[in-house]
């Protein structure tokens, strides 16, 4: 055997073994997909299951507690507001600066504890003047994960419609 043979036989092998990671390679890309794909429908069946949830629920992300998303009965209860993408004080301000609601939103986010009230009198302000009176039964939860970015849901369920108090505010 001559010195050009043991060459030509350690690059075949070298191909094979390169040939052999490609396709390890691409296994692992395919495996890593089916599980991103997984994933996203399994995120996507949760969302579709609190969008319909009768209780008005939020999730927002960060210090800044931007909102990622609301089910359908948080936007009944103000329906006038769009508030993805939008940091809760700029999206519904009377609420939460005036209300002390930010205060509350910052505790759960800094500390991590949740925080229940019941019966939680809250002053709605109305598109075209007015407000009105409402009452809920709320629960910001602190959602940790591994990423360490921190987010939570605070979660409301208003008081019967009966027991909403309408309180003329506009001249």
């Amino acid at each position: 055997m001559s010195g050009m043979d043991a060459v030509d036989i350690g690059a075949m092998s070298s191909m094979e073994d390169l040939r052999a990671e490609v396709a390890q390679l691409r296994e692992q890309v395919a495996e890593l997909s089916r599980a991103r794909d997984q994933a996203i429908r399994e995120r996507d069946d949760l969302l579709s299951a609190m969008r319909q949830m009768p209780s008005a629920i939020a999730l927002v992300r960060g210090p800044e507690h931007v909102f990622e998303f609301v089910n359908d009965a948080w936007r009944a209860v103000v329906p006038w507001v769009e508030p993805i993408g939008r940091r809760s004080v700029d999206a519904i301000p009377e609420l939460m600066k005036e209300q002390g609601i930010l205060a509350l939103f910052d505790r759960v986010f800094a500390t991590g504890e949740p925080l229940v009230g019941e019966s939680i009198p809250t002053t709605i302000h109305l598109p075209g003047g007015g407000t009105e009176q409402r009452f809920f039964t709320v629960q910001y939860i602190a959602l940790r994960s591994s990423s360490s970015c921190r987010s939570w849901a605070p979660s409301t369920a208003p008081a019967p419609r009966r027991s909403w108090r309408r309180c003329s505010t506009a001249s």
